[in-house]
């Protein structure tokens, strides 16, 4: 399955050398070589070798001779992509930079170090790269591409947002089973996403960023509660939330977790791992310890299906927050699921439940309630059919319609 991301557009109407940068497994080498237009590709392996895309692909052992040969291409004013150009040496980019403007360089990078080294004010690069930051895919790019079940199409659209499941996933039968064979085969590659994001001396510290993930994905968004637990089982040298925040800030930069501010506070923010099945699997990991031994469905059953309705609660936020072109906030007294604000002022523009169970009225009149006095929109997500003065609602049919 091909899914088309709005990506593509970004990219391929940026004009002159592009900068394509996120995580690992987000899609950005299946995008570009099958997406974008382009005269070679070449990757450049992890020892160093850089090969070319072709079926029979040519093999540059010399980076001097590489250079030669991208130099000719770029002057005769092709389109080159170039992946995992991180593991290039850092004189790469002082030797490319004299090529600029002639041709179009598509450079793809996941190291976070390297990606600052570009965009830092010392780089010899700098000014001459339009920046695409490829993230989990987009809702609506998502249930477009889906031909299922109406909500067999949001639960399994949810958890496609990582784009390589979407090989792995079966589409047949259960889902609550499919989604559990898929994390269940996935057991290293999920706590491997983090990879090749941070350099060798970051790797060093790799335990802390894990122990902060795991912590997220089980439900802790302080950071003084996060450095208080690290500290305890030895993992932090002292106990100092300052400590915790630069960990954050590096994986908020690469996607890994998302910053969700609390609505009407000015500074107090949620934690949450933006890979909902990444999440999912920390919070399981934290409940069933399912990275230490083999586990049978029906153990972890009721908290799969939680943290199924969870994610699909926030794939509505998502697709809603994209719709009216706002962020997304969140409100824990009284607890609303998703809030859309607009502007430095953070003027609220919809309140929004969603209902992936039972309570589709009890949600309706919830937010008749939250939002009394405020001149808002009400959305209401629901399997039941609600009909609710001054409420929107929409079932998975009534959704999947308008965004088709």
């Amino acid at each position: 399955m091909k899914i088309p991301r709005k990506e593509i557009e970004i990219i391929s109407s940026a004009g002159g050398w592009v900068l394509v940068y996120g995580r690992r497994k987000t899609g950005k080498t299946f995008l570009l070589r099958n997406f974008i237009d382009h005269d070679r590709y070449f990757l450049v392996r992890r020892d160093g070798v850089v090969v070319s895309g072709e079926e029979n692909p040519v093999r540059f052992d010399n980076i001097n001779h590489f250079l030669d040969h991208l130099r000719s291409l770029l002057l005769d004013n092709r389109t080159v992509i170039l992946d995992e150009f991180q593991r290039l040496p850092p004189y790469f980019q002082d030797e490319i930079s004299m090529i600029h403007p002639h041709g179009r360089l598509i450079l793809s990078g996941s190291s976070m170090e390297m990606i600052e080294k570009v965009l830092s004010s010392s780089s010899p690069l700098l000014g001459m790269l339009s920046e695409v930051k490829i993230d989990i895919l987009d809702p609506f790019d998502v249930v477009r591409a889906l031909d299922l079940e109406p909500e067999r199409t949001i639960e399994y659209g949810t958890f496609l947002r990582d784009p390589w499941t979407v090989p792995i996933f079966s589409f047949k039968g259960d889902f609550l089973k499919d989604l559990w064979r898929v994390i269940g085969h996935s057991r290293n590659a999920i706590p491997g996403l983090i990879g090749d994001i941070f350099s060798e001396e970051s790797r060093r510290r790799s335990r802390i960023y894990e122990s902060v993930l795991r912590l997220i994905g089980a439900g802790t968004w302080s950071t003084s509660e996060i450095s208080h637990t690290l500290y305890t089982r030895g993992i932090l040298e002292r106990d100092d939330s300052r400590l915790i925040t630069s960990y954050i800030h590096n994986m908020i930069k690469m996607g890994l977790i998302e910053e969700i501010p609390i609505f009407q506070s000015r500074r107090k923010v949620i934690y949450r791992i933006k890979s909902p099945i990444m999440e999912t699997y920390y919070y399981l990991v934290d409940r069933h310890n399912i990275d230490e031994r083999d586990v049978m469905l029906d153990e972890v059953r009721s908290n799969l299906r939680k943290m199924v309705n969870m994610q699909v609660e926030r794939f509505f936020a998502d697709a809603f927050t994209i719709e009216y072109g706002g962020n997304r906030e969140y409100s824990l007294s009284p607890e609303i699921d998703f809030i859309i604000t607009k502007g430095r002022k953070r003027t609220p523009l919809a309140f929004g439940e969603v209902k992936w169970g039972k309570g589709g009225l009890r949600g309706a009149r919830k937010l008749i309630e939250n939002a009394s006095g405020l001149d808002i929109d009400l959305i209401l997500v629901s399997k039941e059919d609600v009909k609710y003065d001054k409420i929107s609602t929409y079932t998975p049919d009534r959704f999947l319609k308008k965004v088709r």
